[in-house]
């Protein structure tokens, strides 16, 4: 009873007007990243249909599962979109399917 005393001092009033922001806030945050994931999910059924059908050196350990592939998708979303060797993994798509596949 002291506890939620001393909270509702003016002192504090600044202190729960953050918090309730916060908890606001992760109502949307999870809207958020529930749309990222299905975004990076159908990208990745795109990718694993699109490359994940026949073996090809560079392209098809990216895209053999689509659990593999919603990986690269995420990796490729932030800007981490290369092999080990540090090759990006479109350069690969162009070589074998052609320019129009390196935009995707």
């Amino acid at each position: 009873a002291r506890l939620i005393r001393v909270i509702t001092l003016d002192i504090f009033k600044d202190v729960l007007s953050m918090i309730q922001g916060l908890i606001g806030g992760f109502r949307t945050l999870m809207w958020a990243m529930l749309l990222f994931f299905l975004v990076v999910y159908v990208i990745a059924l795109l990718f694993r249909e699109f490359f994940g059908r026949e073996e090809v050196e560079n392209v098809y350990e990216f895209f053999d599962s689509v659990p593999r592939a919603m990986f690269t998708t995420f990796r490729c979303s932030f800007g981490d979109c290369s092999t080990s060797t540090g090759v990006p993994i479109f350069e690969y798509v162009q070589q074998r399917y052609g320019a129009a596949y390196s935009f995707l």
